[in-house]
């Protein structure tokens, strides 16, 4: 075997590995993340069964949980295709990590504001 044809075979080999590699770390990643999905959402059906015996807990936990929330529906909102048509148009990039954020605190900010002032305010003022 010529000195070409051994280097084109060990080329082809070294590209197999690190092809096989990157196989490897992807299911990696995969299986950490899904456990890392089943975690949380264990960890969450928790804390609804033990929030209403002990709700003092809620302000040790929820805060963590909160920001995932908005971040899931910042994620989900600039997953649809004419806003992200739109942002790209404007911005030149998708949104990032901070932006998909603060999409999703305002987002969720509307609801918990509305029902906030609705239990808050006097009986007599009620809608």
């Amino acid at each position: 075997m010529s000195h070409q044809a051994s280097t084109a075979q060990n080329s082809r080999e070294a590209i197999e590995r690190r092809l096989a590699t990157r196989r490897r770390r992807t299911r990696a990643r995969a299986r950490a993340r899904s456990t890392h999905i089943v975690f949380v959402l264990v960890v969450g059906a928790g804390l609804l069964m033990v929030a209403p015996r002990y709700p003092g807990i809620l302000i040790l936990i929820a805060p963590p949980f909160a920001i995932l929330l908005a971040w899931l529906i910042g994620t989900a909102v600039c997953r649809f295709a004419p806003l992200r048509r739109a942002y790209l148009r404007v911005f030149g990039h998708l949104p990032g990590f901070w932006i998909r954020l603060l999409i999703g605190v305002l987002l969720l900010a509307l609801p918990l504001g509305g029902w906030l002032a609705a239990s808050l305010a006097p009986p007599d003022t009620a809608w």
